[in-house]
């Protein structure tokens, strides 16, 4: 029968006392010693040779959920990280180094994985500003034949804006609470809106909310899509004359109109 942890400072001594353990890394806001309601638990735990075909485990410790993931000291000299989740082990704080073989694998791992994507190609960008613009419409004309629609809409519109501005500007999405704290920090005016979006009782202030920042989401690829602007999407995402072809394709079916 397995026994119940005590609390997260029970669970991280029964992992050190583990002698598979190499290294455990706590990463997001909860601490060890915080046992407070609200908010998960995350570590990693090093390895020296994985047990099971597992990448992580998540269960209670008491109320609190534990995102446990399990890592290899090789995955931890891989090139490119297992998955996008290992970003946060260059963050993280090191709990328990069993031989001082992990430190140093962190900093190598720094070094190597960059956390800096690519930049979209025409068709993505073209995607983002269509997608998003999409949604707008959608709610703009029914706000007050279909109220229950639009709340959805709107409200569910804002993760995906979320991950779209780290998407858009090259950035690693680092999950939804640190990512709503670059904002608190770094894009003031962008979270002011969410909190005036979210704070708003009437669906008119609300989509004026929703419009004005999602015009700055998309700012660096555009903004908004426009009524008088035609957006193409290719056969092929990675296609570089995307606008050309696009253009080619009206010319084709319409002519000169305009």
């Amino acid at each position: 029968m397995k026994r119940k942890f005590e609390g997260l400072q029970h669970l991280t001594a029964i992992l050190r006392n583990n002698p598979i353990v190499q290294g455990l890394v706590r990463y997001g806001g909860r601490t060890v010693d915080d046992e407070g309601p609200g908010g998960d638990f995350d570590l990693f735990v090093i390895v020296e040779k994985r047990p099971a075909q597992v990448e992580s485990l998540h269960f209670y410790v008491r109320s609190i959920p534990v995102d446990l993931n399990i890592r290899t000291l090789q995955d931890l000299q891989r090139a490119w990280p297992l998955t996008e989740m290992d970003f946060a082990l260059l963050d993280g704080e090191l709990l328990y180094d069993k031989e001082r073989r992990v430190k140093p694998l962190l900093q190598e791992a720094a070094r190597a994985w960059s956390p800096v994507l690519g930049s979209l190609s025409p068709h993505e960008r073209n995607f983002e500003r269509f997608s998003k613009t999409h949604v707008l419409d959608k709610v703009r004309h029914r706000l007050h034949s279909e109220p229950t629609m639009c709340h959805y809409l709107m409200h569910s519109n804002v993760h995906w804006l979320l991950t779209s501005y780290f998407q858009i500007r090259g950035r690693l999405f680092p999950g939804d609470g640190p990512a709503l704290r670059v904002w608190q920090r770094q894009e003031p005016e962008m979270y002011a809106l969410l909190q005036t979006f979210y704070e708003s009782p009437g669906l008119t202030e609300q989509l004026r909310c929703m419009e004005t920042l999602t015009d700055m989401v998309l700012e660096p690829i555009g903004g908004l899509w426009k009524t008088d602007e035609v957006l193409a999407f290719g056969l092929h995402g990675d296609l570089d004359r995307l606008d050309q072809e696009g253009e080619a394709a009206w010319e084709a079916l319409f002519g000169d109109v305009v």
